[in-house]
């Protein structure tokens, strides 16, 4: 279960008028959740701090001092590319696409897929087959995520993605990210150009853990097996 795809999704986005209180339930696979003061348009009041909201006793509890915009990240297994056995109930699907961001879900898509051809076909590697072929292999979604991700991202620059997450989130879905820094989740192009920034920091991170842990695992047992890696 821990080596299907997985992604990102905004669990709450609420909007609050002033002294008006919220206490949903946590999701299972929550995330982080902040609270950003919104003017009567919705725009971000700049003058004002967001917040973040942090569980307690299995709620998001929260009352809002001025209109405020509430949002809370989880994440969820993909359905995109899922395929289910004839023998297996629709609603109970155990195939579906692995998480191509995850080093030890690539390592062992490598021991069911390529490995299984070695005793066999080994001694035709190079000759007879030349190589493996990947049919499209793609995160084909905005946000996607894997355990060892946050890790990563908080290494490479040095601030949580937690802290980022529901902003970004909350912008791309309910904002209809354009080019530049316009946006109706800001109303200035200074907070614009800082989501850029952080969407660009989030994009570099995972696209590094596509490429090391799927298309460089697989060029390396591929290399190291006289193959070549086509996809």
């Amino acid at each position: 279960e821990r080596f299907r795809a997985k992604k990102y999704r905004l669990s709450y986005d609420i909007i609050l008028e002033a002294g008006k209180s919220i206490c949903p339930p946590v999701p299972d696979t929550f995330v982080s959740a902040w609270s950003f003061p919104v003017d009567y348009f919705s725009f971000y009041c700049n003058q004002l701090s967001s917040e973040r909201i942090y569980p307690q006793d299995g709620q998001l509890c929260y009352t809002a001092g001025q209109r405020t915009r509430v949002i809370a990240v989880a994440w969820e297994y993909t359905t995109f590319i899922t395929h289910t056995m004839p023998m297996t109930k629709v609603d109970k699907s155990t195939v579906g696409t692995i998480d191509i961001l995850s080093k030890e879900a690539v390592a062992k898509f490598l021991r069911c897929m390529h490995e299984w051809y070695v005793e066999p076909l080994g001694d035709e590697f190079g000759k007879t087959i030349q190589g493996f072929f990947y049919d499209e292999p793609e995160l084909c979604y905005d946000f996607p995520y894997t355990e060892e991700l946050p890790e990563a991202f908080l290494k490479r620059f040095g601030y949580p993605l937690e802290d980022i997450l529901p902003e970004l989130l909350g912008w791309k879905f309910r904002s209809a990210l354009v080019s530049g820094a316009s946006s109706r989740l800001v109303s200035d192009s200074s907070a614009g150009a800082q989501l850029c920034k952080y969407m660009a920091d989030y994009e570099a991170v995972w696209t590094d853990l596509l490429a090391r842990n799927f298309y460089g695992q697989i060029q390396e047992w591929c290399h190291a097996h006289g193959l070549l890696s086509v996809g």
